[in-house]
C-alpha cells in the first residue's frame, strides 16, 4: 500500500506505448483508482502523457483530443482525471516543467478556487476557452465551455504561449479555418500568483468578452 499519505498519484505513460498497449495502460490507471478508493487515500490522480512531439504536427491536436476522450470513456469515472501533455522538444509549450507547474499548482487554494469560478462563468457560453498564466508564462488554469472544440486546444495554446511571452497585443487568433476573438488582461496586481488571464471565443467578441472577463476578475477580489 505505497500510496498512503500521498496527496497525489502521478502516472506517466508515453504516446508510442499507449498506441501499442492502450489496454494495459487503462487497466493500470483503473487499478490505481480502485486502490485509491478502497483504502480511502483521497489522493488526486494525475496522468502525464509524454512524447507527444512524436505525433505528426498537423494532426497533434486531433490525436490528443481522441486519446483524452478514449481514456475517460474507458475508465468511466464520475469525474475526469487531470491529463497533462509533455514532450521531448524544449520549444513546445508542453514541457515537463510546464506540466509539473500545472500539477503542483492544482494544490493551491487560490488556483483551485479560481478554476471553479471560471468554470461556472464560461461552461454554458458558446465555444469559449479561458486560460490563466503565472509569472513564468506557464498556463496554470485552462477551462472550456461545454461545446468547445477540444481538438484545437494544442495548437491554440502554442499560439497563446508565444503571444503572452512576447507581450504582443492581439484581438483575434486565426487557427486553420477558425477565428478566436481574444481579450487579455494582466491581473498580477490583484493576485501575484497569476499574471495574465485570457478569454477566447469563436462566437463572443468585444463588449461580450469584456463583460465575462470582468466577472472573472471580480472573483479575485
Amino acid at each position: 500500500v505505497s500510496f498512503e499519505n500521498a496527496n497525489a498519484i502521478i502516472y506517466i505513460f508515453d504516446y508510442p506505448s499507449y498506441i501499442e498497449n492502450s489496454e494495459d495502460i487503462i487497466n493500470d490507471i483503473r487499478r490505481i483508482c480502485e486502490i485509491n478508493k478502497k483504502y480511502e487515500f483521497n489522493a488526486q490522480i494525475i496522468l502525464f502523457l509524454h512524447k507527444i512531439d512524436l505525433i505528426l504536427a498537423q494532426k497533434i491536436g486531433f490525436k490528443l483530443s481522441i486519446v483524452k476522450k478514449q481514456i475517460n470513456k474507458l475508465l468511466n469515472l464520475p469525474e475526469e482525471l487531470d491529463l497533462y501533455y509533455t514532450s521531448l522538444h524544449p520549444n513546445l509549450i508542453y514541457t515537463i516543467y510546464n506540466a509539473l507547474s500545472g500539477a503542483i499548482g492544482s494544490f493551491s487554494e487560490d488556483i483551485s478556487k479560481l478554476k471553479v469560478n471560471i468554470r461556472k462563468i464560461i461552461e454554458n457560453l458558446p465555444k469559449t476557452i479561458c486560460l490563466v498564466s503565472n509569472q513564468s508564462n506557464n498556463i496554470i488554469i485552462q477551462e472550456i465551455s461545454n461545446d468547445f472544440d477540444t481538438s484545437t486546444i494544442y495548437n491554440l495554446n502554442e499560439k497563446i504561449y508565444k503571444t503572452i511571452s512576447s507581450n504582443e497585443e492581439i484581438k483575434a487568433i486565426s487557427l486553420e479555418s477558425k477565428i478566436f476573438y481574444t481579450i487579455f488582461k494582466n491581473i498580477s496586481d490583484i493576485n501575484s500568483n497569476f499574471k495574465t488571464i485570457m478569454l477566447l471565443s469563436e462566437t463572443l467578441e468585444g463588449d461580450s468578452l469584456s463583460e465575462k472577463l470582468s466577472l472573472i476578475k471580480k472573483e479575485l477580489n
